[in-house]
């Protein structure tokens, strides 16, 4: 294998085997919304998730298949994540709320692709939430 590619802690091995016998669920999905008030620079707040994201290996594994029964954890290369932004400015807050358990509850697609999602809200003209969620082998495995 590449010197990029790791064999699953065994944390991780127990969050696999969740997937196995739940498939196509969201119960490995982690999530958390940041609410910011004020007059928030939106190309610093994304500058700053950027940095995190370079910096913490971690959140860029992804799930390789192998011949294996397990997959293996592949290292990607940084890659600029644009902040997607979502306008709620004129949205009840019900359907806020209600958008958040939507997106909490998409299963993430498990190989060859990112294991976390960031979405910043505009809720009014002074306020923003960032939305994050990850698949919880690459959170505490």
């Amino acid at each position: 294998m590449s010197e990029h590619t790791y064999s699953l802690t065994h944390a991780q091995r127990r969050v696999w085997f969740t997937e196995l016998l739940e498939p196509n669920t969201s119960i490995c999905n982690l999530t958390a919304c940041v609410k910011f008030k004020g007059n928030i620079e939106l190309d610093t707040l994304e500058g700053a998730l950027n940095h995190s994201i370079s910096r913490n290996d971690a959140i860029r594994f992804q799930l390789l298949e192998g011949e294996e029964l397990e997959p293996r954890l592949h290292l990607t290369e940084y890659k600029y994540y644009p902040l997607r932004i979502i306008d709620f400015s004129n949205v009840e807050m019900i359907e806020i709320e209600q958008w958040i358990q939507d997106q909490a509850s998409i299963p993430f697609k498990l190989f060859n692709s990112p294991l976390y999602q960031f979405y910043l809200l505009r809720i009014d003209s002074h306020e923003v939430w960032l939305f994050a969620k990850f698949h919880h082998i690459i959170m505490d495995g």
